[in-house]
């Protein structure tokens, strides 16, 4: 009896240890004896049996019911002390060398993270650490897995993959060369628009078969096994090596029929246009501006009417500003050009006409313009849109591939400010590096108005205490939003004597145009664009305008946004901002 017990459970370790050093699943769909596949674990055992009388006659139905070491409790028994045993061996063998453990993952054909880990053998000079990548799930302090590494040693150094700390450098470097900057992000707007939808890319592919045919035929192509696969536009991701090189070739290779697809949607555009106008007005500040145009273009793209361009509006009733006081008009046409027809002066009775209002959410469906707002242009003709703002559709709406290329290209790439304006931004924010020699010229800025933060009971000292205890050094220049000193940021200045307002660093012959007492739309904008540009953008309350900021800085490359809390940690990882930490907000469906 002892001798059928020991064979009968050497062979289910045996048929256990083959499945695992192979990587094979254990269980199957269907174990009952009626299975014609009971799975890779009884079928293995069946098959030692086939080939020994003396294993057929113990195990399976041979066995007693309570002893026939099949069962997952069984299984996973035995796998435990497989694993302890190989543990043993590493520990032996490493004995008081030292070592490092590398985990990385990556995304399997299902899109499941798999991981591996890699321990490895170094000088006894260099210190036992790990590395990962830049996660906050990986990284951080308190539920990441450095942290239930320290748990169990804590001895144990965190470093950031260095792969991933070169590659990230390099992207961020790349994108402070505008023209690189300027040629990447383009890329990812046509990958975006051509793959968009189902019938972009059928066309796509279609075009490039043709044009690899003709090519073929015409003997400027190798013909081979492997060769002239019929494959897609590819996007760059941040963290991956060569994304960018392989989505670059990916064009290279499919650039004629990507003209071909570009082509189709321009005359598709042109043969769809009517006489009809879509009017509608920029309100409310910059955080609003890129909603309103982003509707306004994706509703007249899909009733084919001729957009006109928009005017600003004041803080007072009845007050405007023209777009080109703000806004850039060529660059806003040449960003739209072959997407929708846009009229900078439509005719005089329409925009003088009382036209039906429509209210449009924010990141409208075109479900949404089919059901609701072409009926009244199909009667009216002509209409005027009014865009309300709704937080749900914005950071979780239902993603529309084809809409959503052209909201993020009517986004983040129409409205750049006229050349006066910027060029004032730009002076500004030279100032804020210059005074920030000490710190390599980056500087902090924080949405902080006095009125605002009082109510949410927030104050200057609490944000020093929180930059300081995450590890910015005295010298960091701040930039606050708030216009006009206020006593109560004393406090701050305190903790950081950089600390600026724009009324501070902004040149004294452009404060008579630009800070205006009774008109603070200038001083938003010029808040929104140094926010956007700071190399760290710390909101001090949640709002409308550091969300508008956080988007326009995921545009740049710019994601160093983090949240005060009352967390002890002094680890700024540990406060990342979740639109950025779980890629929550709308623009990372635009530049992911």
């Amino acid at each position: 009896m002892i001798l059928e017990n020991r064979l009968r459970l050497k062979t289910s370790i045996d048929a256990i240890r083959w499945l695992t050093f192979q990587g094979c699943a254990f269980r199957g769909h269907d174990e009952t004896i009626d299975s014609l596949n009971r799975g890779n674990f009884i079928e293995l055992v069946k098959l030692l049996a086939s080939y020994n009388s003396n294993v057929k006659n113990v195990v399976l139905e041979n066995a007693p019911g309570n002893a026939q070491y099949i069962s997952p409790t069984i299984q996973k028994d035995i796998l435990r002390i497989f694993a302890r045993k190989v543990r043993a061996v590493i520990c032996k063998e490493i004995g008081d060398a030292k070592y490092c453990i590398i985990i990385d993952e990556a995304r399997d054909e299902s899109k499941r993270e798999q991981m591996a880990i890699v321990l490895r053998y170094v000088d006894k000079k260099v210190k036992f650490r790990k590395g990962y990548d830049g996660a906050s799930n990986m990284r951080g302090e308190w539920n990441g897995l450095q942290a239930l590494f320290l748990n169990e040693c804590s001895s144990a150094y965190y470093i950031h993959c260095f792969a991933h700390r070169l590659q990230l450098a390099l992207v961020a470097a790349a994108r402070e060369v505008h023209p690189i900057h300027n040629f990447l992000t383009k890329l990812t707007f046509i990958v975006n628009l051509v793959s968009a939808s189902p019938k972009r890319h059928d066309q796509l592919r279609d075009a490039h078969t043709s044009n690899v045919v003709h090519l073929i035929e015409n003997g400027e192509l190798e013909i081979g096994s492997g060769l002239n696969q019929i494959g897609t536009l590819q996007r760059a991701g941040d963290t991956r090596w060569s994304s960018h090189l392989n989505s670059i070739r990916s064009l290279l290779k499919m650039y004629d029929a990507t003209y071909s697809v570009l082509e189709s949607i321009t005359k598709d555009e042109v043969k769809d246009q009517s006489t009809g106008y879509i009017f509608f007005s920029l309100s409310h500040g910059p955080e609003y501006h890129a909603l309103q145009i982003a509707n306004a273009v994706l509703v007249a793209r899909h009733l084919g009417a001729t957009l006109a361009l928009p005017d600003i509006k004041g803080n007072k009733f009845g007050e405007k500003r023209q777009f080109g006081e703000i806004y850039d008009v060529n660059k806003f046409l040449k960003s739209l050009n072959g997407i929708i027809r846009v009229d900078i002066d439509p005719p005089t009775e329409l925009s003088n006409a009382k036209l039906p209002i429509v209210r449009v959410p924010t990141r409208v469906s075109e479900d949404y313009i089919a059901s609701n707002i072409n009926p009244i242009f199909q009667t009216k003709k002509n209409l005027k849109i009014i865009t309300y703002y709704d937080s749900s559709k914005f950071t979780n709406g239902k993603e529309d591939k084809l809409s959503n290329a052209y909201q993020c290209l009517a986004m983040y790439e129409s409205l750049k400010l006229q050349p006066e304006l910027q060029e004032l931004v730009d002076s500004m924010v030279g100032t804020l590096r210059s005074l920030s020699h000490k710190t390599r010229g980056r500087f902090v800025a924080v949405d902080f108005k006095v009125e605002m933060v009082e109510k949410m009971g927030c104050n200057g000292e609490e944000i020093g205490e929180f930059l300081k205890k995450i590890g910015f050094h005295k010298d960091t220049t701040v930039y606050l939003t708030q216009t006009g000193w206020d006593h109560s940021l004393n406090a701050l200045r305190n903790v950081f004597p950089n600390t600026f307002t724009k009324d501070a660093i902004m040149p004294a012959d452009e404060k008579a145009k630009f800070m205006d007492s009774e008109n603070h739309q200038y001083e938003k904008l010029i808040d929104f664009y140094i926010c956007s540009q700071g190399d760290v953008f710390v909101p001090a309350i949640p709002s409308r305008f550091s969300v508008g900021v956080v988007g326009e800085r995921i545009a740049i490359g710019k994601t160093q946004i983090l949240i005060p809390s009352k967390n002890t940690s002094g680890f700024a990882a540990d406060y990342i901002s979740p639109y950025i930490a779980k890629k929550s907000h709308f623009a990372n469906s635009c530049f992911c």
